[in-house]
Parts: C-alpha cells; structure tokens; sequence
C-alpha cells in the first residue's frame, strides 16, 4: 500500500544488529565528541521548528561520504530490491543516492 510517499510493503525501520562492531560505533561517536549537537526539529506550518513535545532528542550532523559509503554498503543487503512510487503501481528497482550528494 502507498501512502503519500511512503510504501508500506516494506518496513520504514527496521534493526540490524551487529551491522558495525563496537569498535567501529566507537570510532564514529569519538569523531563527534565535542562537537555542537542541535536541538532535532519537525516540519511544521511555520517551517521546521524545535517541539520537544515531539521529539526531545539531539541531533548532529556528520558530512562525511566515506563514513556514508561504508554505512551504505553495510546496509545494503537489508535493504528492499523494489518499491512503489504509486498508489497500487509498479514495483521498481530502487536507486540509492550518491553519499556525496549535497556536500
């Protein structure tokens, strides 16, 4: 079923244990120590805004392609092959972005 942009044939989340050892969370984490963790915000009418009633957690931004390549590749085979861009439409291959998009 397709709603809005979202097929709900296939999970929106999903867990993946063990995908990085500790080791490597590790060094992802160590990499942002100290570094400015923003409020997360939500789309609302008046644009994106800080609503802790919503979410009350931090955010932090890595730009990091290398870091978004290997994430990607972990992922990859937990990832569904096809999905729907329509209400009851075609199934089709789905393409991943470029990790250096926007950097």
């Amino acid at each position: 079923m397709y709603v809005g942009h979202f097929d709900f044939a296939v999970p929106l989340l999903a867990r993946v244990p063990g995908l990085w050892t500790a080791e490597e969370c590790a060094a992802v984490l160590a990499r942002v120590d100290g570094a400015e963790w923003l409020p997360a915000t939500v789309n609302a009418a008046a644009g994106r805004v800080v609503d802790e009633r919503v979410r009350n957690n931090d955010l932090a931004l890595i730009r990091d392609p290398g870091l978004a390549d290997r994430l990607l590749e972990a992922m990859r085979p937990h990832l569904p092959a096809t999905m729907t861009a329509e209400w009851d439409g075609p199934r089709a291959q789905v393409s991943l972005l470029s990790s250096t998009l926007g950097s």
